[in-house]
């Protein structure tokens, strides 16, 4: 982990109940410097201050940048809880809860009407250390530390429920915080020491030593958002480059971990199909992925989020005026801003760029329309109603789903 320099740090007092979480806060604070270090902090102090600061709305609608690294929270979970299972499935990481959330099918469609697949995911961080132009997350880590107290409640909660993946943490990048943060080694032997279910690490980093000597016994997957070079340059700062990220993967596949990528977000920039060809290139001469999901720029409902957000100068004009001519018909579509035949030229393009490479490949369009799925699916061999994707709560390798297309 860098060392950080937070404007503020705020500790819970949940975290000194917990030897273990108390040492791995200090581990933390050890290399972070700050102004203000705030300790003891409750759940109302902890609300005035979320509130005060604004860190529930969304970076896409200020256009704010991350110039500095974020305000720090050490926290802890509160499993004492009425109703455990379900406080944390409903709960809020800042206040103890969300160790668990259910990603509903019926409910992402019903709200934003794109394709997505049934699965509960798994929470210990919100908040990132990259300065992604496109993230919506405010400048704010909130780290959970009572990792081991965490782990002790994932055993009941995954003999509970059926599916076989479990995504962590779709909010965060866990790497970034390791080996201080310690929480991948605990996470990695727990899913390795049973044979039910996989755990998924989610990054964009290339900070993958800590995994190199775990007993993870061939039950977990490390998923990588890969994206092109000026992307991962000039877009995603402080991202590790794609020539990083790959090597990252195929060090993770030497040491017997299953890998998978998300091209995602594809974001259009001037030359995008000569350098995500280039990547995909790379990509395959090095490594093997499982699976490959594809998910274009989106979450940007207003096209006046996009100019705020990034710099115009970098992308393809013909996906710029596109976006411009359709910002009355995109308005309020969560896959905004590019319209339908903007994303599917991305799309083919894609595909038949993986059909050259690697037709045994299993890959999918993410968080789509079900008119793009109307398009594609028969191109990608998949339907909307089962396919194979990379965080897929049932797409584990044996299963069906993620037989090649």
């Amino acid at each position: 982990m860098k060392r950080l320099q937070p404007p503020a740090i705020y500790i819970h007092e949940r975290v000194k109940q917990d030897h273990r979480a108390l040492a791995r806060a200090e581990r933390l604070l050890s290399i972070m410097d700050s102004p203000k270090i705030v300790s003891g902090i409750t759940d109302d102090e902890l609300a005035k201050i979320v509130q005060e600061a604004g860190w529930r709305t969304s970076r896409r609608v200020s256009g704010a940048k991350k110039a500095e690294d974020p305000t720090v929270i050490l926290n802890a979970f509160d499993f004492d809880q009425p109703d455990g299972e379900r406080a944390q499935g409903n709960g809020d990481l800042y206040y103890g809860g969300g160790a668990w959330a259910r990603r509903d099918r019926k409910r992402v469609f019903a709200s934003e009407g794109t394709i997505c697949q049934d699965a509960w995911e798994i929470h210990s961080a919100l908040g990132c250390l990259f300065k992604c132009d496109y993230c919506a997350l405010e400048n704010v880590l909130n780290l959970m530390v009572n990792i081991e107290a965490f782990v002790e409640h994932l055993g009941p909660f995954i003999d509970a429920h059926a599916q076989t993946l479990y995504k962590w943490d779709s909010r965060s990048d866990i790497l970034t915080f390791e080996p201080e943060y310690d929480a991948t080694r605990p996470m990695v032997e727990f899913f390795g020491a049973q044979r039910k279910a996989f755990l998924m690490h989610y990054t964009k980093s290339d900070n993958v030593d800590v995994l190199r000597d775990l007993k993870h016994h061939g039950q977990t997957m490390v998923c990588w958002s890969l994206s092109a070079h000026t992307q991962s340059r000039l877009i995603e700062v402080g991202t590790a480059t794609d020539e990083e990220r790959i090597e990252a993967m195929r060090k993770c596949q030497e040491w017997g971990y299953h890998v998978r990528c998300r091209l995602s977000p594809i974001v259009p920039v001037a030359n995008w199909r000569e350098e995500n060809r280039a990547l995909l290139e790379l990509l395959f001469s090095r490594v093997q992925p499982e699976v490959i999901s594809l998910e274009t720029l989106a979450r940007f409902p207003d096209y006046e989020m996009l100019p705020r957000t990034i710099d115009l100068d970098l992308l393809d004009p013909s996906f710029i005026q596109a976006a411009q001519e359709a910002r009355g018909e995109m308005a309020g579509r969560i896959y905004g801003p590019f319209p339908h035949e903007k994303r599917a030229e991305i799309y083919r393009f894609l595909i038949e760029e993986l059909r050259r490479l690697s037709p045994a490949t299993p890959y999918s369009i993410c968080l789509e329309s079900p008119e793009m799925w109307q398009e594609l699916g028969p191109l990608m061999g998949q339907s909307p109603e089962a396919y194979a994707c990379c965080c897929g709560g049932f797409c584990t390798p044996g299963q069906p789903l993620m037989s090649p297309p």
